[in-house]
């Protein structure tokens, strides 16, 4: 949902910066060509009468480029600020202080290490069976939930620094690693869709549907 609503904020900051550059730019650079018949006409000066040539032009040029650039500058702003709030917050989260993704003792991550390349070979069904395998790896505790600090060590059984481990680890539950097999295999979303569910549950499983439920 954080996630979410930050692309949002950086979508609708990007989209109104690009709409009200692009709405005004006719009028900022089009301006120009109302130079086209009067070229040769000068402004006059209550005490010295008619100004030297090109007075009008520099003037003109010197304050309509201001606003041409302040308006750009402006826009410009608005679209690296929503880049920056946005990615200033986004982010996983990291895993508990007390965390110590190196103490591995006890957990054999073996069958996880092994069987992730196969995930994307088999049909949905095997794929699966090896979802399962993996959770059950992963939860150390067998609370039906992989917390971040699991996530962690898995991240670190897998080949990835502390750092690493510690900064991206996630929360999952099995359904959430059922899901992943609909994209990783092949044909997963046919095949769910043609073992045990229509459409209408399909659609209703996506967030924000799954929501309601």
């Amino acid at each position: 949902m954080k996630i979410f609503t930050l692309m949002m904020v950086l979508g609708f900051g990007t989209w109104l910066s690009a709409h009200c550059l692009g709405d005004s730019a006719n009028e900022l650079l089009s301006w120009f060509d109302q130079y086209d018949s009067k070229t040769r006409s000068e402004g006059t000066d209550t005490d010295t009468g008619l100004d030297t040539a090109g007075t009008a032009i520099g003037f003109d040029l010197l304050y309509h480029s201001i606003t041409a650039l302040y308006a750009y500058g402006v826009r410009s702003a608005i679209i690296i600020g929503a880049y920056v709030f946005a990615f200033s917050f986004l982010g996983f989260g990291r895993a508990p202080t007390d965390c110590d993704p190196a103490n591995l003792a006890g957990v054999d991550y073996s069958y996880a290490l092994t069987n992730i390349p196969k995930i994307s070979e088999g049909t949905y069904d095997e794929c699966i069976a090896i979802m399962d395998g993996i959770f059950d790896t992963i939860d150390i505790n067998k609370d039906s939930y992989i917390d971040k600090c699991e996530d962690a060590k898995f991240l670190k059984a897998y080949g990835n620094t502390d750092e690493y481990a510690l900064e991206y680890a996630g929360i999952a539950t099995r359904e959430d690693l059922h899901k992943n097999c609909l994209w990783a295999v092949p044909d997963g979303f046919d095949q769910m869709h043609g073992n045990s569910m229509d459409m209408m549950s399909t659609i209703m499983d996506v967030w924000p549907f799954s929501m309601i439920k």
